[in-house]
């Protein structure tokens, strides 16, 4: 993944590096997904882009077997599906974040806001809105959710 880039020249070596720590445990190996929702614009219309790949990464010496398998995706997509992962996405990290630190269920307001994102999830995977009250709604919870997780 790279960060944007005002030009590139042809010869010219990208290098956007990410870290990534892993919580202390016993794994055996790790998956890392990334999804990507873009678009562009042509002369007739604005079209939709999601593009997904998937990698598992072995960690630890001791596994039988080194074949790991990954998979990349591209396809269209609608914007509730984009409002789902992003929820979701907020959803797992703040829920992770309280795990690791002791403190779920002591704030109320933050129970709150991951019940209703749950539901929302629920919602638009069932009413699949074009536009509209839900959409925004989606918006304005992924807006609370980013203070929350300190985004």
């Amino acid at each position: 993944m790279f960060v944007e880039h005002t030009t590139i020249e042809p010869s010219e070596v990208i290098d956007d590096v990410k870290v990534i720590v892993i919580p202390v445990g016993n794994w055996g190996a790790i998956q890392l997904e990334v999804t990507i929702f873009g678009y562009y614009a042509s002369f007739f219309r604005t079209h939709l882009i999601r593009y997904s790949a998937a990698t598992a990464i072995q960690i630890n010496g001791t596994m039988a077997s080194s074949s790991f398998t990954s998979e990349d995706d591209q396809r269209a997509y609608e914007e509730w599906e984009e409002r789902i992962d992003a929820v979701d996405m907020r959803l797992d990290r703040i829920t992770d974040k309280l795990k690791f630190s002791g403190t779920a269920g002591q704030d109320k307001e933050l129970d709150n806001f991951i019940k209703r994102g749950k539901e929302l999830i629920t919602t638009l995977s069932t009413k699949k809105p074009k536009r509209g009250a839900l959409l925004k709604e989606a918006d304005k919870l992924i807006e609370m959710l980013d203070k929350y997780s300190g985004l």
